[in-house]
């Protein structure tokens, strides 16, 4: 069953990625989505980090945790190096870590070669790591089961399918640049398989096993063990740490799979943006169950021998959980054969690009066998060079990788890897760098790597004589390869990163700074450092162009007539990528440079001919296939500098084209916003004008009438007359102060000066306000109360004679309004944070919700939404109180109101 489980899990691998490649146009975003990039970065959890990671933990405590803290470190850095890796890729043609290196100093086949050797030795171990890690867990699986037959050939049974699927779904493209969309969807799938089997392991485990993290920790305490497995590493810890962090910081960034996924498979450079947090989450995540599950695998097993390794699989399987077996084993499935189908492809193109090819290009006869069908011979030697990485790897298992556990093939592999930081990383920002100096740098660690991890192991396995170990080699004390020059206080792998990295850098530095750089290192140093500067934007991935992408505009006989100049250059194009294929690479040369193509001429197309090839066959390799094409198309420094130079000029011309139309938008938009806010002022000031005419003409009709009244009947008595007079008198004040209440609305509007500031004391300014309204409550049952909190002590300072004209305002309002037989009206003010809030509450009839916002308006009274009450205002007060408000700072508005109260409130800041 299990093994049939195994193959179909294969299978729907193969379902996903060929789903992926059928449906890539229809569900482009899905499959460019930046959750898929973060996911697929998870193939840095191995199956090291889904088994081994519970096995670190016995032999080295909490150090486990620095190969995923390193990453978590690493993460917020990818905003600028990760960027700047991905920009320089694309825009060089880069698919490889030994490409990006040989680029970056002249286009070295020696360092192509060199990096493409360092790779190989480290990577192919950590691929037999993960057919281990298969052949075990099923070992241990089939064995429990007492299963008859032999299972020694399903390792290399399943080696073949993934084979096959790296050859179809890593294999689709000639061009190495080009994204893998089924293999990216496959392996993020695994990412998600691979954590939802270990947290539902880790949940069994923890509450169906043991009665949760609290029952495992407080048992645990008790066992001996304990303090070695929650301490740090026994000696010299925080050197160690140090060192297992900086290990683990570089291996997420160089790790052929990671620049693979990380790099190459880039749609964009804002996918990095959110794999930013997504990836650090996903670590903390998968490894929160690490140490419960490795206490409960010594509290389970009470003393017994087991491999603590494959704790993860033992524990459900004893109790007897067959499902959680099947999950927990295709968990652990994921996670090798994810890793192993991205490194094989990785290792692949750097094994053709970067060796294969170079002496193909090298050696005439083959070369003239290869361009005759050179397409189809290129997927040859690519697919020959997948089936022997992993023979290697099988065969590396077979013999070699059985006596080791899991976590030191693991370190390592990342010990040699990490040999490239100096080199690629530092030759991303210092232009002085040269090719030398990365050639000694990374041989010196190379060797170092070689000596302290490699030469022990081949001694443990009784390969290499024992006195190399304990005498030194040549009998030289100092030269012990676990404890070089006399170093004995770290541990075995941060011992060999002390010693190779510092080397490896102080050798590639101090060469680098006393030798030269030849001419296409020189432009070369300054396209890597400065690659922002030469190419502002980002470089889209040819996967991410489609059928209207602007590169893809035919121009007609312009482009035949540009096709058919270039001569030998046009035809090695077609002997790589087929006639169609050149033809598109043609409209994209004459877009590029449509504006510009005389002066830039043959320098600026050949150099765009070796950018293209460079994706096929390495940038070594399409240097040297270019030279040979004859002298008149060599490149001199001068003319690479020349054609930089006018890239850059027509780069920074279209920059400050494309800023100017920005700005003529921008310059457009707010034209017309300003016009339509000119027309929304125009109709207020209309709707403004016949509001105050109305509210004018109803005083005046009044006057006018009263007026008549008296002089038409002169012998009206005396107290009618005064019953007249007084109704004048009343109209006319109410028309003084609506026009008041207008002027001081509109200066409110118009004038931009200051408020006349002065301190304000908040216990004065309420007594005032209050005692302002007195003479309106006088005749009428209404009780006041003040509460200002006594914390309030800090004061601020606002234009008060304006103040009081808001809290009079809103007092004036309560008195009218609240209840007539038994009115109260509240004034409470108090502090929060940085301002000052003050309230006013009645007990009146309450206003309706869906009035909140309207009672500021102008000209709106209550009258309009409680027909009948006889409280009538100009409508001006609440926006005039707005306003002022406003003014200061703050803001106004109607906290709560029901059928019995109505609370108005506003705050003002307490610095203005």
């Amino acid at each position: 069953m299990i093994i049939g489980i195994s193959f179909s899990y294969l299978l729907l691998l193969f379902g996903i990625a060929h789903w992926a490649e059928k449906h890539k146009k229809r569900y482009l975003n899905f499959f460019h989505s930046p959750y898929i990039y973060a996911l697929s970065l998870a193939v840095y959890c191995s199956a090291w980090t889904f088994y081994g990671s519970i096995g670190r933990v016995d032999t080295d405590g909490l150090d486990f945790l620095t190969t995923y803290l390193g990453p978590v470190i690493a993460a917020p850095l990818f905003g600028i190096v990760l960027k700047k890796m991905i920009r320089i890729s694309k825009t060089q043609g880069i698919s490889t870590v030994a490409d990006f290196i040989s680029a970056r100093y002249g286009k070295s086949s020696f360092l192509g070669v060199l990096v493409s050797v360092i790779s190989l030795l480290g990577v192919i171990p950590y691929i037999s790591l993960q057919i281990k890690a298969i052949a075990s867990s099923l070992s241990i699986v089939l064995s429990d089961y007492a299963l008859i037959g032999s299972t020694a050939y399903i390792p290399l049974y399943i080696t073949i399918f993934l084979a096959v699927f790296v050859l179809i779904y890593g294999n689709r493209h000639i061009d190495s640049t080009r994204q893998h969309i089924g293999m990216v969807t496959a392996v993020a799938f695994e990412s998600i398989v691979k954590l939802m089997a270990f947290l539902t392991a880790g949940i069994f485990i923890c509450y169906g096993l043991f009665n949760g993290l609290d029952d495992i920790f407080s048992r645990g305490i008790d066992l001996p063990v304990y303090p070695q497995l929650t301490a740090l590493s026994k000696d010299n810890s925080y050197i160690n740490w140090f060192s297992m962090t900086v290990l683990a910081f570089f291996a997420v960034l160089l790790l052929p799979r990671q620049f693979q996924l990380g790099v190459v498979e880039n749609i964009h450079e804002k996918q990095v943006d959110k794999a930013m947090w997504i990836f650090p989450i996903y670590l903390l995540i998968i490894n929160f169950f690490v140490l419960p599950i490795a206490l409960a695998g010594f509290l389970y097993f009470d003393g017994q021998s087991y491999d603590a390794d494959y704790t993860l699989l033992l524990l459900p399987l004893k109790a007897s959980q067959p499902w959680i077996v099947i999950l927990v084993y295709l968990g652990g499935f994921s996670a090798a054969t994810g890793m192993i189908i991205v490194e094989t492809t990785a290792l692949a193109v750097m094994l053709s690009n970067n060796i294969l090819m170079p002496l193909v290009v090298a050696i005439k006869p083959l070369k003239r066998f290869v361009l005759k069908n050179a397409q189809d011979r290129l997927r040859s030697i690519r697919k020959f060079s997948i089936v022997l990485i992993l023979i290697l790897a099988y065969g590396y298992y077979r013999s070699i990788a059985h006596s080791f556990k899991l976590s030191e093939l693991g370190h390592i592999s990342f010990v040699a890897i990490i040999q490239f930081a100096p080199s690629l990383l530092i030759g991303m920002f210092w232009k002085d760098a040269t090719k030398i100096g990365a050639k000694v740098g990374l041989i010196v660690g190379f060797l170092v790597w070689f000596y302290t991890l490699i030469v022990p192991s081949l001694v443990e396995i009784n390969r290499l004589p024992q006195q190399i170990v304990e005498e030194g080699i040549f009998g030289l004390s100092f030269l012990k390869p676990a404890s070089l020059f006399g170093l004995t206080t770290l541990d075995t792998i941060p011992h060999a990163v002390f010693w190779s990295m510092t080397l490896n850098l102080l050798s590639f530095i101090a060469v680098s700074v006393y030798t030269k750089k030849d001419a296409l290192e020189t432009i070369q140093a300054e396209l890597f450092v400065e690659v922002f500067k030469y190419y502002p934007t980002f470089v889209r991935g040819t996967e991410s162009k489609g059928a209207d992408d602007p590169l893809m505009i035919d121009k007609g006989a312009e482009t035949e007539a540009l096709y058919s100049e270039r001569g030998p250059l046009s035809t090695l194009l077609e002997t790589f990528f087929g006639k169609a294929e050149t033809v598109k690479l043609f409209k994209e040369f004459q877009q590029q440079h449509s504006d510009n193509l005389a002066p830039l001429g043959n320098r600026s197309f050949y150099y765009f001919v070796e950018q293209r090839l460079s994706g096929i066959i390495g940038s070594a390799s399409a240097k040297v296939m270019m030279a040979s094409l004859g002298s008149d198309h060599h490149i001199d420094l001068q003319e690479v500098v020349e054609m930089v130079r006018e890239s850059q000029q027509l780069i920074s011309l279209n920059k400050e084209l494309t800023e100017t139309t920005a700005q003529l938008k921008r310059a457009t938009e707010a034209l017309a916003a300003a016009n339509q806010q000119l027309q929304e002022a125009d109709e207020r000031k209309n709707e403004f004008l016949y509001t105050i005419t109305h509210e004018l003409r109803t005083p005046l009709t009044s006057i006018r009438a009263f007026a008549e009244i008296l002089y038409d009947h002169p012998d009206l008595d005396d107290e009618q007359r005064r019953e007249f007079l007084q109704a004048m008198t009343s109209e006319i004040e109410r028309l003084s102060r609506l026009i008041t209440e207008v002027l001081d609305l509109e200066r409110l509007d118009i004038i931009k000066e200051g408020l006349n500031l002065q301190p304000l004391r908040v216990d004065a300014f309420i007594s005032e306000s209050v005692r302002a309204v007195s003479q309106l409550k006088a005749d009428r049952n209404i009780k006041f109360d003040v509460t200002v909190d006594p914390a309030i002590v800090e004061e601020t300072m606002a234009d008060i004679d304006l103040l009081k004209q808001v809290m009079i305002n809103l007092l004036s309002n309560a008195v009218k309004f609240c209840d007539q037989q038994s009115g109260h009206i509240g004034v409470n003010v108090w502090q929060e944070s940085a301002k000052i809030v003050f309230e006013v509450t009645d007990n009146g009839a309450g206003i309706e919700e869906e009035l909140y916002d309207k009672v500021f308006e102008k000209f709106f009274q209550a009258t309009q939404a409680n027909q009948g009450n006889a409280h009538v205002g100009s409508g001006l007060g609440l926006a005039i109180s707005k306003k002022i408000v406003e003014r200061h700072g703050g803001r106004i508005w109607v906290a709560a109101s029901g059928k019995a109260a109505t609370s108005f409130r506003f705050y003002i800041p307490l610095s203005n």
